[in-house]
């Protein structure tokens, strides 16, 4: 929640996605699929839906 907002850089290699804010690197991640990315969608966190 802290990068809520901010608009970050996503580097994918071969095996892992790298996540940046700027200079800093603030996560990697595996890849689950080896096919080429054609499109990557981000959104918003939905609220917390209420219990009925």
């Amino acid at each position: 929640m802290i990068h809520a907002g901010r608009t970050v850089t996503v580097e994918s290699a071969d095996h892992t996605f790298r996540v940046y804010d700027g200079d800093e690197l603030l996560t990697e991640a595996a890849r689950t699929a080896t096919v080429p990315i054609a499109r990557f969608k981000v959104r918003k966190p939905e609220p917390p839906r209420r219990k009925r």
